[in-house]
């Protein structure tokens, strides 16, 4: 999705990387290819304990990406600290994200949305994360770290997917909205530092192994 013109001050297309930080979680956004992707990791900075799916397992471009593609990037400066904002789009799929620092739950909240004429079969988020022995699968925790589903009106759930020493941990819509014409579909979610043992997710979790 170039543009026609260069983008704004403020907007990034380019390799350098940006991070928000929410209560000791950073997540870093760093230049692939053609798009955003993401790290996470707690502070001190170390080695990525979770990192963003971003293209679809076949790679010839038919299927939907594995997370949105989020081409253009701007950082804006709240009182909990720098949040991001970020668009891009595939087919007629138009996404939007805003990513929110949440020192409160030592974490950081994405909000996302889809606005389409066409939903596809496959809409969500991915992220790859290698799960040591004697982990909370069932609670989306690996590494230390949890995502869990926060949407107001439970219209996101998470499933998570076992294979070869890692999981994939993928949130999705529940469904489109009825109607014909385009239409907005929203998941939102939390990655935070793992709690401890006797706090749950908000939303039920689906667990299918591979």
């Amino acid at each position: 999705m170039p543009p026609s013109h260069p983008p704004p001050s403020g907007i990034a297309r380019g390799p350098e990387p940006r991070a928000v930080r929410g209560g000791g979680l950073v997540v870093r956004f760093v230049w692939s290819g053609d798009r955003w992707a993401h790290v996470v990791t707690a502070e001190p900075l170390a080695e990525p304990r979770w990192a963003s799916l971003e293209h679809d397992s076949a790679g010839d471009g038919e299927a939907a990406p594995a997370s949105p593609p989020l081409v253009e990037f701007a950082e804006v400066e709240t009182p909990a600290g720098t949040a991001a904002v970020a668009v891009g789009r595939w087919r007629d799929c138009h996404f939007s994200a805003s990513i929110l620092p949440e020192p409160g739950h030592a974490g950081v909240r994405f909000e996302l949305a889809c606005r389409t004429a066409s939903p596809p079969e496959s809409l969500g988020s991915t992220y790859l994360a290698h799960l040591a022995e004697g982990g909370s699968p069932d609670r989306a925790e690996a590494a230390g770290l949890r995502l869990e589903a926060d949407s107001p009106d439970g219209s996101a759930r998470v499933v998570v997917s076992a294979g070869e020493g890692r999981r994939l941990v993928r949130i999705t819509p529940r469904g489109a909205p009825p109607g014909d014409g385009p239409r907005t579909l929203r998941w939102c979610y939390r990655l935070a530092l793992a709690r401890p043992a006797g706090h749950g997710c908000r939303t039920p979790i689906d667990r299918s192994d591979s």
